[in-house]
């Protein structure tokens, strides 16, 4: 008989984590599965082209300003009173094993499991830096099944033997080959948030020549309270680079990103994984990013950026330097996807994910 997995996801857009959710579910179709969101995006249309069943429902106060840092008793209790919502729309239903897959869900998770007597596996994917916040999850993952932790990185916040470390995959990509870039375009893929750096990228433009154009794919999260693409419009018209930074939103088909640019940019705070750059590498494209993720501590790799001097003018001589050198770096690059590629096979990392939530 097909095992049911009860599916929690944080949000209804599609960023990295929906990206490996959704991935994961083509790969595994024998199994039943049934996906609780806090409110719709344009994850539910993937939803529908893969027959999935799906319910939102509606958190009591909005899921934004449920931060870390702002976690307290009262938010205790929204989180337990969604659990009770949960189980009350899930409540005609039989499930084998909860799966949640984002941070503002593993609680939420948790409780529920707690209600309805099943397991829960965390998928983590965040890094904690609020150290009463890391010793909460420290201790509440003690009562799950196990943890799956997206590099070793987030691993690192959990008791060793609750956790299994499965990286992000990415599809194989055939036939792309490395070339001389005839074009200078810059591509950053990334939800427009503050933590993402997008406004050292426009800082960054001024100081490059005008042949070198900037192509930001994301969108906002939903429900944003801050409308922060407009504060990097701002930024582009008072840099006078408005007319080389481009906003194409959000893409479903992530080939057209990668193709169509020259040098990939990550240039995050913190990244529990990274799965773009790992996308980047997979289409043979050179890559600059901050030491986050799985790039944590390997400042010796030469696509590798140390986060404490990010700054646009010393970013944009790195920029020049990969074009003065463009297949040199680009190799460089290329020659570490090469090595690590098995890594983030996508056939065996869905299998592992699977056999780890039903063992």
């Amino acid at each position: 008989m097909n095992k049911k997995i009860l599916i929690l996801n944080p949000v209804g857009f599609i960023g990295g984590a929906e990206v490996s959710l959704l991935s994961f579910i083509k790969h595994n179709p024998d199994l039943i599965y049934k996906i609780i969101l806090p409110f719709p995006g344009n994850l539910t249309d993937s939803l529908k082209e893969l027959n999935i069943k799906y319910s939102v429902v509606y958190p009591d106060v909005d899921f934004n300003k449920l931060s870390r840092k702002s976690f307290n008793i009262f938010s205790f209790f929204n989180f337990v009173k969604y659990a009770y919502k949960i189980k009350n729309n899930i409540s005609n239903d039989k499930f084998d094993i909860i799966y949640s897959n984002g941070i503002k869900m593993h609680l939420t998770g948790l409780l529920l499991s707690l209600m309805i007597r099943k397991k829960i596996v965390w998928h983590f994917r965040d890094i904690l830096n609020n150290k009463y916040i890391k010793t909460l999850f420290y201790f509440l993952s003690l009562f799950t099944k196990i943890v799956i932790c997206n590099s070793n990185l987030t691993a690192k916040q959990f008791p060793r033997f609750k956790t299994k470390t499965i990286f992000n995959s990415v599809e194989n990509v055939h036939n792309i080959k490395l070339k001389n870039s005839e074009t200078k375009k810059l591509a950053m893929v990334a939800h427009l948030t503050s933590l993402k750096n997008i406004d050292i990228a426009i800082d960054t433009m001024k100081y490059l020549d005008d042949d070198y154009t900037l192509h930001i794919f994301g969108e906002e999260p939903y429900l944003t309270q801050q409308p922060y693409k407009e504060i990097l419009l701002k930024k582009a018209i008072e840099n006078n680079v408005s007319n080389r930074v481009f906003f194409h939103g959000f893409l479903t088909d992530i080939s057209k990103i990668y193709t169509n640019c020259d040098l990939f940019l990550t240039l995050s705070e913190r990244e529990s994984f990274g799965r773009t750059n790992i996308e980047a590498l997979s289409y043979k494209k050179p890559i600059l990013t901050t030491a986050t993720g799985i790039f944590h501590k390997k400042s010796s790799l030469p696509f590798v950026l140390d986060y404490v001097s990010l700054k646009p003018e010393s970013l944009s001589r790195k920029i020049r330097q990969v074009f003065d050198d463009y297949y040199g770096f680009n190799f460089k690059c290329n020659t570490f996807w090469m090595k690590n590629k098995k890594k983030f096979d996508i056939i065996r990392n869905n299998k592992n994910i699977k056999k780890v939530i039903l063992c």
